[in-house]
This record gives C-alpha cells, sequence and structure tokens, in this order.
C-alpha cells in the first residue's frame, strides 16, 4: 500500500452516512494517480463515515481502489454490442431501416441502463473511501 492510498484529512460537512473530507495535496501525490488529487491543491471526497465522525474531525480516509476495467468496459461495449446485436436480429427479420434504427436505440438504452444499475448498486458501493479513524476531535456546525 502507497502514501497515497490512506491520507489524512478534516470533515467539512456530514451528510447522512458520508462525510465530506477535505484533503489536501501533499508532495507523496506527486505522480501518484490513486485519487483525483493530481490536478488540486485541496479538494473535498466523499467517504463513508464508518467511525462517526463530525464536521472538524482531523481523519485518515482509506481512498477506494480504482474500478477493475471490466466495469469501464461495460460502460462502453455493452451498450455497443447491444446496438450492434439488435440491428442483426431486425435486419434478420427483414424490418425497415426506421425500425432498424428504433431497435438501435433501445438497444443503447438498455445496455446504458444495464450499465448504470450494475454501477450503482455493485461497483459504487464497493469501490468507495472510508473514513477510518478519527485523528483529533473538533468542533464544528455543519451536521445534516
Amino acid at each position: 500500500m502507497n502514501d497515497c492510498e490512506k491520507l489524512d484529512g478534516k470533515v467539512v460537512r456530514v451528510k447522512r452516512s458520508i462525510a465530506y473530507v477535505e484533503i489536501v495535496r501533499s508532495s507523496a501525490c506527486e505522480g501518484c494517480n490513486a485519487c483525483a488529487l493530481a490536478s488540486k491543491k485541496v479538494t473535498t471526497i466523499p467517504a463513508a463515515n464508518d467511525v462517526g465522525a463530525k464536521p472538524g474531525d482531523e481523519v485518515l480516509v482509506s481512498l477506494a481502489p480504482q474500478k477493475p476495467l471490466v466495469a469501464t468496459l461495460m460502460l462502453f461495449l455493452l451498450p455497443l454490442a447491444l446496438i450492434v446485436t439488435t440491428i442483426a436480429i431486425a435486419s434478420a427479420a427483414g424490418q425497415s431501416e426506421l425500425m432498424l434504427a428504433l431497435y438501435a436505440f433501445s438497444g443503447l438504452a438498455v445496455g446504458f441502463i444495464v450499465a448504470f444499475v450494475f454501477d450503482k448498486f455493485y461497483y459504487s458501493k464497493k469501490y468507495v473511501s472510508h473514513v477510518i479513524k478519527i485523528m483529533n476531535t473538533r468542533q464544528g456546525d455543519n451536521y445534516d
């Protein structure tokens, strides 16, 4: 585990079970692609608030692992595969060009819906940052 996978930050807001943690880029972030900090000096990331941190708390955040290549391929290739499949089936059935276009758009829509649902209910829960430790406690007033 490299230095960028666990970072110190300050909780700026809590909403339900999500803490929004402000993280200041350090020298350890140079050349690291583990998070979105590569181009910003300060950024706020959402993290599962497993330890009950409150606004103002200094915390240790375990960054989410990058989503696997399968997730990216699913987002792009599944809709494309469904377009090609629906066009091939409609063409073999002797449908008109207008119907081919309608089937293509329906295949595209179904592909994006399946990819969205899979991402929302599987990857978004598995690949999330977590607040793993409260370092210092401070008083805050942005608790929703």
